[in-house]
């Protein structure tokens, strides 16, 4: 297998004739790592293209093993070789901006990051959200650690990509041609007939298929939209054109449609859009960055307002991994973006003094085996958005998880799993973890422990007005003054909650007025206050009260 730096692969060992099918795993000679299990990772600097044998001996017969080979690429492009100095002082911006050209100009390839503080003045000079690698695809940039190799931002920080935003909000009545909203560089959008499924859509105009070529991404939404609230459609995706024909108006895309297009309010008609300039004009036309992994880098901001210090917005497979985000706090001033993107992934990084606003839409976005800390606002999202995981992190701070849909359309897909929170004292009565406008969320396996406010509200899981058919289970609540394990406020409906342990709150689940159809399962309580507070309509308790 050939690996780039900081690729991983892994291996697998068949034993046989022995009821003992463990193996040792061991590389010659040791540049990356291998884990007991087989996992090899690559460096994150290979400075010289060779080769890792990898092996696995029998631990029943050591005279027995098999052998794998690892081939090492060196990274494509170095910074430094366009002038970076990585001095903390130099701005070193237009080495940035020229490696990144001339990855565009390669269509891809790996930056390499060495050790050191890079200034970025991504302040001075700049209109709109500049985008750090330039929208450049099929790009990997890595360093040396998130506290070796720390790009130092002024201004926006981290933007990977488009600031998209959707275009059936402004209309007012049935567009004939596509609305034209005004003082927004948007997207040139056109209108297509209802579909349900395929993977082709049929402009109302047929000469307007002469728009798209082959290759070029595209943006479909409809339905749902709110004029003037700023709410997102509930159906929106990226695809990519294989062929338009201008006289059927038949335009062929390259995946199955992810949603059904047939929005039966006219006002939010079907549309397909070719990404454009926005924001500043930055973006150059049908832009969309795809395929790009940001790893083993430290960021850090002296931004002090609303530049967005983590933006994925518009990117399709965006990954982060292994860095490190270290912003002001003291607002939710520097945030983490998360609108219209496609299949982002953040993991195994840190997040201190940042706030997550994780937009109004983004679909297959998880977040795991991250650590959030000293965060003046939390993680929120709403909007329709839809499959999102947060999973495996560590969390200190207020109001941790707030995250759900709108009134309009429901957040589908949502799973907060596994998360160890810690709340903070204070007089605001923080939810760990809060569920508005959601179908189906599942909240499992999270463990809520510290002081939380006074005693007299707040909750380890808040599940609220819109929530339906939700899922709370294998929780574990042991905070000092919290006042409820599990709250249910006026609106929820459907909600299953069993096998959670409270083991210090002033009740363990509280009901309130308005809650609807609510099945309490087995549960276990140990704190010395009311197991069940219940003021809701139509509750079931299998297990007993």
């Amino acid at each position: 297998v050939s690996l780039a730096p900081s690729g991983t692969q892994q291996f697998t060992a068949t034993v046989l004739g022995t009821s003992n099918t463990a193996v040792t795993w061991s590389i010659n000679p040791s540049v990356g790592t291998i884990s007991s299990a087989g996992l090899y990772t690559a460096p994150s600097g290979i400075l010289t293209s060779q080769t890792v044998t990898v092996t696995a001996q029998s631990v029943a017969d050591p005279n027995k093993s098999a052998s794998g080979v690892v081939s090492l690429q060196t990274a494509s492009f170095n910074v430094k070789s366009f002038g970076a100095k990585g001095d903390g002082n130099t701005n070193d911006k237009a080495a940035f901006d020229a490696a990144f050209a001339a990855i565009r100009s390669a269509g891809g390839g790996q930056l390499y990051v060495p050790a050191g503080h890079y200034f970025y003045d991504s302040l001075t000079g700049n209109t709109g959200n500049h985008v750090f690698t330039d929208y450049a695809s099929n790009v990997v940039v890595f360093g040396d650690g998130p506290s070796a190799s720390v790009i130092n931002f002024t201004g926006p920080g981290l933007t990977l990509g488009n600031a998209l935003m959707d275009i059936n909000r402004f209309c007012t009545a049935p567009p004939s041609g596509g609305c034209t909203p005004p003082n927004h560089a948007l997207p040139s959008y056109y209108l297509f007939n209802p579909v349900s499924t395929g993977s082709a859509v049929t402009l109302t105009t047929a000469a307007r298929a002469s728009k798209f070529t082959p290759g070029m991404v595209v943006f479909l939404e409809s339905g749902d939209a709110s004029p003037g609230t700023g709410h997102p459609p509930a159906h929106f995706e990226f695809n990519t054109v294989v062929s338009a024909n201008p006289n059927t108006g038949v335009v062929v895309l390259q995946n199955q449609l992810s949603d059904s297009y047939d929005s039966s309010n006219p006002v939010y008609p079907p549309m397909i859009g070719i990404p454009a300039a926005s924001y500043g004009g930055e973006t150059p036309a049908g832009v969309v960055p795809t395929n790009i992994t940001i790893r083993n880098l430290g960021f850090t901001t002296t931004a002090t307002n609303d530049y967005a210090f983590l933006s994925v917005e518009g990117t399709i497979n965006a990954t982060i991994e292994n860095c490190a985000f270290n912003g002001p706090g003291g607002g939710r001033d520097v945030p983490f973006w998360n609108g219209y993107s496609w299949h982002a992934t953040i993991t195994n990084s840190t997040f201190s003094g940042v706030s997550a606003d994780l937009g109004d839409a983004g679909a297959y976005f998880q977040f795991t085996n991250n650590v959030f800390q000293n965060s003046p606002g939390g993680i929120s999202g709403s909007g329709s958005g839809r499959q999102w995981l947060f999973d495996g992190n560590q969390l200190v701070g207020t109001n941790n998880f707030h995250v759900g849909g709108s009134a309009i359309h429901s957040m589908t897909g949502l799973q907060i799993s596994n998360n160890s929170i810690q709340l903070r004292a204070g007089s605001v009565y923080p939810n760990g973890i809060s569920v508005f406008d959601t179908t189906g969320a599942i909240i499992s396996g999270n463990t809520c422990s510290g002081v939380a406010g006074l005693g007299s509200w707040g909750a380890c899981v808040a599940v609220r007005a819109g929530a339906a058919n939700s899922q709370v289970s294998g929780n574990i609540v042991n905070s000092q003054n919290e006042a409820y394990g599990v709250l249910l406020q006026s609106g929820a409906s459907g909600t299953m909650i069993y096998q959670n342990q409270f083991i210090s709150t002033s009740a363990g689940i509280k009901l309130e007025a308005g809650a609807t159809n609510t099945n309490v399962g087995c549960n276990t309580f140990g704190g010395n206050g009311t197991n069940v507070s219940d003021s809701g309509t139509g509750t079931i308790y299998p297990c007993g009260r």
